[in-house]
């Protein structure tokens, strides 16, 4: 029974080559949390490209995938050459090659478990050996040709042709791991005929990879033609010794790839053509070996008179050692054995001892992986609408100033690094029993400081603190450091206001009073809302969503090359035409109308519809404001008459659901 459990085990127990691939995968995709939460991970690791083909876009991911960086590296190039996309690329090609594909690549052991499954198997011929060829066409035209004739464009976008049009590994991890969790489901409206054309490819290649033995590497996949093109120059990798090989081949016959010889650029390096060679001619690249058998043969020509002398030596003293060597043989012979033996043991505990030790090591770096991108290390970064739990900052009394020790309605931080009298007066005016201000600067000079503030604000109700050297209170709200900084909380330490800008009076009739009146401010339905100025999109004037108290605010936000959000521009136009008490507002993404200003701006006035069309100025965008960091479109907010929050959507609206809202607000 023991052997039969034990002949299971060593059956179904993964190959190095397989272990490897898994802990590979498992290390390009260590935000595990991100499967559940279906956020993208966007830590300092997502500056570097994995070797691997993983999605940038995989809620796992930890970091770039190569092909995509290269793409948009190329599409946002204009005069610059991306040296520090291709400086690592180039780095992978000469250490590794295609040693990628059959060692480290998520994409490659996902489509070797599929070929697993028990099917008739399409095998090799000339005509796959030709269509090996398409990847490089893909990568010659989609992966540089179109990116590259898209950096010549100002103000275009950057299109990632081959991730946009084909790429299924970015359909699978980017698009299906993204839906899964029920908090992307606002993404299902942004889905339209190029996500159903990649679900069909995706779906093609997944059926095609159970007949075909890495129909994707082999036909498709751009990056395996880079890595291929330097798989004879690369460090690592298998090699054929010429002088022991016969041509029998045995490698070639049995390899499921398009090779022609072991280590051409179809060969994914995986080494199963080293267990079937008879005549052991494959071996893996060593340099160090190879560099010292060079120097050998060097040495040799060097000694190759002193050679002869020592061999005539030798015959001369032949018959002497034969006399000595029968005599001492027999007891050479006991000694030999034992120290053969204890070598051997030695030998196979140092084996087992090096496989311990390597799993450990393999164990450790991927537990450490997971737990640094798992794990939030360092002060939290307070952003709009997040709940402070934590924030101290030293006073001029030497006391300590904890956020969680008072209880007022309104909290005011205002960070500064000039002493200006005159807003720390006005500041000062507005202190109440409801509203504390606690003024915080960078001042250089400590006791000069303290002296301005005992000569100018000696019965002040200012709470006057100061930041330290490192900056480090204002950075709790902030990464861009740009003073002066105003923080307004509410009564619940709900950020309100987080932004760099001076203190003027509409700091306090749009926020600090209502706040102070026990107005919940806020982006959800039912909160008043938080309303940050916009652009109008001909001339560039300031739209104040406040200026339309009185009126229901319709606010769409588009960009110009989303489908989705064109369908539904009718309904808006619509809507506006026939409702005087509605003023509706079409809003153009910051990040589309920075690259695409001109398309924006000649669809709008093409389109005929009657709208306001703004654009999104702001620091933050203004749909991060209203969604808490959701980039879904097209996306609607419809405010009320006194500026509350009446209804929030990701995702398409039908004319019926927006005349509902309306009507009953007119009620």
């Amino acid at each position: 029974m023991l052997t039969k459990v034990k002949n299971f085990f060593v059956r179904i127990w993964p190959s190095k080559r397989k272990l490897i691939q898994l802990y590979s995968a498992l290390l390009h995709n260590a935000h595990i949390k991100g499967f559940v939460t279906g956020k993208i991970f966007d830590g300092g690791l997502k500056n570097i490209c994995g070797p691997g083909f993983n999605c940038y876009s995989c809620p796992g991911a930890v970091v770039a995938c190569p092909l995509g960086s290269i793409q948009n590296a190329l599409a946002e190039s204009k005069t610059k050459t991306p040296t520090y996309v291709f400086g690592i690329i180039l780095l992978y090609c000469i250490i590794l090659g295609r040693t990628i594909c059959g060692y480290l690549c998520p994409a490659g052991l996902l489509q070797e478990l599929l070929y697993k499954i028990k099917t008739p198997k399409l095998k090799k011929s000339k005509v796959t050996r030709i269509l090996s060829y398409t990847k490089y066409v893909l990568l010659f035209v989609l992966v540089i040709g179109v990116p590259l004739m898209y950096a010549l464009q100002e103000n275009n976008m950057p299109v990632p042709a081959f991730c946009k049009y084909i790429c299924p590994v970015g359909t699978f991890e980017g698009g299906v791991f993204l839906l899964m969790p029920e908090s992307n489901s606002s993404y299902y409206s942004m889905l339209g005929a190029l996500f159903s054309w990649k679900f069909l490819i995706m779906l093609l290649i997944v059926l095609s990879s159970i007949f075909i033995y890495r129909v994707f590497c082999r036909f498709l996949c751009p990056l395996g033609a880079i890595y291929g093109l330097f798989n004879k120059l690369s460090i690592l990798g298998v090699k054929v010794n010429k002088e022991k090989c016969t041509n029998c081949h045995a490698c070639v016959n049995v390899c499921k790839m398009d090779v022609k010889e072991v280590g051409d650029h179809e060969c994914i390096n995986c080494g199963e053509c080293i267990d079937v060679c008879k005549h052991d001619a494959i071996k893996w690249k060593n340099i160090i070996r190879d560099l010292r058998k060079e120097r050998e043969l060097e040495l040799s020509y060097a000694d190759n008179n002193l050679n002869e002398v020592n061999n005539k030596i030798e015959d001369n003293n032949k018959v002497v050692n034969y006399t000595i060597s029968n005599t001492s043989s027999s007891n050479n012979n006991a000694e030999n054995l034992e120290t053969a033996n204890v070598g051997k043991t030695k030998k196979n505990n140092k084996s087992l001892i090096t496989k311990i030790a390597t799993s450990v090591l393999m164990v450790g770096i991927l537990v450490t992986v997971l737990v640094l991108t798992n794990v939030d290390f360092g002060p939290k970064l307070y952003l709009q609408n997040s709940v402070v739990d934590e924030f101290t900052t030293k006073l001029l009394s030497e006391q300590e100033y904890d956020v969680n020790s008072t209880e007022k309605k309104v909290k005011v931080f205002y960070f500064y690094d000039d002493f200006d009298e005159v807003i720390l007066n006005e500041l000062d005016s507005l202190v109440t029993n409801d509203i504390e201000i606690v003024a915080i600067t960078k001042y250089d000079n400590k006791e000069e400081y303290k002296a301005l503030v005992s000569s100018n604000f000696s019965d002040s109700d200012l709470i006057f603190g100061y930041d330290s050297v490192n900056q480090t209170e204002i950075s709790r709200f902030t990464s861009d450091i740009n003073y002066p900084y105003i923080v307004i909380l509410d009564s619940e330490n709900k950020v309100i206001v987080s932004e760099q800008g001076t203190y003027s009076e509409a700091y306090n009739n749009r926020y600090i009073m209502p706040l102070a009146n026990d107005i919940t401010m806020g982006n959800e339905v039912g909160d008043y809302c938080l309303i940050q100025d916009i652009s109008n999109l001909a001339d560039g004037s300031r739209l104040a969503i406040d200026d339309y108290r009185g009126q229901i605010v319709v606010l769409n936000f588009w960009y110009v090359e989303c489908a989705p959000c064109k369908a539904e521009l009718p309904h808006f136009s619509e809507i506006n035409t026939k409702y005087d008490e509605v003023e509706v507002i079409a809003v153009s993404s910051r990040m589309w109308y920075d690259s695409m200003p001109e398309e924006t701006k000649a669809y709008a006035a093409d389109s005929g519809y009657n709208i306001t069309w703004a654009y999104d100025n702001t620091g933050e965008t203004y749909t991060d404001a209203l969604f808490g960091k959701h980039d879904a479109y097209p996306a609607t907010v419809i405010i009320d008459q006194e500026g509350y929050v009446a209804y929030k959507t990701m995702g398409g609206v039908t004319l019926d659901e927006l005349e509902a809202v309306i009507t009953s607000l007119l009620e």
